[in-house]
C-alpha cells in the first residue's frame, strides 16, 4: 500500500467534501440579492408552526400575548409569510 494509499483517502476524503458543501449551496433558499421582495407574497398555512411557545417567549411584550391575553383559538399561530418570488430561511 505505501504512500499511496494515504494519498488516496485524502483525495477521495477531499471529494466527498466539495461534494457535500455543493449540495449545501444547492439547497439554500434563494437570497434576498436575488431580486426577492419580502413585501410580496401571502399567508400560508403551516402545521409545523408555531416555532415557539409564546408564553415562554421573553421578547413579546404582554399587550401583544393574544394566548396569555384570552384569546381562545390558536389557528393563527400555524400561519407564516411566504414571499411569492422565493423562500424566507427559517
Amino acid at each position: 500500500m505505501g504512500d499511496g494509499f494515504p494519498r488516496f483517502c485524502w483525495i477521495v476524503m477531499s471529494w466527498i467534501l466539495i461534494v457535500s458543501i455543493h449540495q449545501v449551496q444547492l439547497s439554500e433558499p434563494q437570497a434576498a440579492a436575488a431580486g426577492c421582495d419580502y413585501f410580496q407574497g401571502s399567508w400560508v398555512f403551516d402545521k409545523t408552526y408555531p416555532l415557539y411557545n409564546t408564553t415562554d417567549c421573553p421578547f413579546i411584550e404582554k399587550e401583544f400575548d393574544c394566548q396569555a391575553n384570552g384569546r381562545p383559538d390558536q389557528l393563527y399561530l400555524k400561519y407564516r409569510w411566504k414571499p411569492t418570488d422565493c423562500m424566507l430561511p427559517r
